[in-house]
């Protein structure tokens, strides 16, 4: 039977997965507080279908990110919740599979001066960001390392001026900063106590 002709007789999952994406993106702004910075993100709808045909299921996909590591049980009871009740609200049910992920990359202090120091001693003193806001809400697997090593992690801008130096990294158009592969490594030298290359021209 063509569902478009007879709509009232099914149970459209197009329209409760449109639902639970709108639902879902007030988690943050409505179910925790605004000093935890968290990010909520629905990033793939798959309900492909044909023209006339309401589809039987629809897969929602997306991440989360999280500042406060303890936060991680409680966003993920919201999604199930949100996710679930909008689906029956719409006459459909909801299956929710969480795969954790990476935790919060948390620097530790003495670690992290000692970077700053490398950096500023190869790069010069106002190398350090004073405008990007933080947290940052990235996604980053160094985390594991910081859970067992005491250590730091740092992001190194590659923005020379030029166009294919200033596109961010999971940009289509990135381009790596080639220039900065000697100089990044005479930093790295200087953490491990090793030789530092000397700088090329």
């Amino acid at each position: 039977m063509d569902t478009l002709v007879n709509p009232e007789v099914c149970h459209d999952p197009i329209l409760a997965a449109s639902a639970i994406v709108v639902a879902l993106q007030q988690v943050v702004s409505r179910r925790l507080a605004p000093q935890d910075s968290t990010v909520l993100s629905v990033t793939s709808i798959d309900g492909r279908s044909s023209p006339t045909v309401i589809p039987d299921q629809v897969i929602i996909e997306g991440g989360f990110r999280i500042a406060q590591p303890a936060n991680r049980q409680r966003l993920n009871e919201l999604i199930e919740e949100v996710a679930g009740s909008t689906a029956r609200a719409y006459g459909t049910q909801c299956h929710v599979e969480i795969f954790p992920r990476y935790d919060a990359t948390i620097n530790h202090a003495k670690q992290a001066e000692r970077y700053r120091d490398a950096l500023a001693e190869e790069f010069g003193s106002d190398v350090i960001s004073q405008t990007t806001p933080l947290p940052i809400m990235a996604s980053e697997d160094f985390s594991y390392y910081l859970k067992e090593i005491p250590g730091a992690f740092a992001l190194i801008g590659s923005d020379d001026g030029q166009l294919q130096h200033a596109r961010p990294c999971h940009n289509a158009q990135y381009d790596f900063n080639d220039a900065l592969i000697n100089r990044v490594a005479r930093v790295y030298a200087r953490l491990v106590g090793a030789p530092v290359p000397e700088p090329t021209s």
